[in-house]
């Protein structure tokens, strides 16, 4: 009986984490550096594709949601003194996060 239930646990934690979300966050890193005004940035989870452009001297929040209903989060301090400072971060329901760094000018 408990080999039973332990394949029962296996499989339904096979299936969750099977619908479970990835997120992958691609940024021109050098935007900041190279004097730019703001950042681009592409954020995809699973299959979807969201654009922003966050400033590179001001905090940056936005909300969105996927096809699926998912309510995710993305926050940048970018080159400011905000948190998360120097630092992009997005973050769905589920609790699947992920953040990359920023690049700022020396002195920021």
């Amino acid at each position: 009986m408990w080999k039973l239930s332990l394949i029962s646990v296996f499989v339904l934690l096979f299936a969750l984490q099977s619908h479970a979300k990835s997120i992958d966050i691609d940024t021109d890193e050098d935007d900041c550096v190279d004097g730019w005004i703001s950042m681009d940035v592409t954020v995809r989870v699973d299959s979807e594709q969201f654009t922003f452009t966050p400033s590179c001297s001001f905090s940056f929040r936005d909300d969105f949601k996927t096809s699926d209903d998912t309510s995710c989060q993305i926050e940048a301090g970018m080159c400011s003194s905000f948190s998360p400072q120097n630092k992009i971060e997005v973050s769905c329901d589920g609790g699947i996060a992920e953040s990359v760094e920023v690049k700022c000018p020396a002195g920021r």
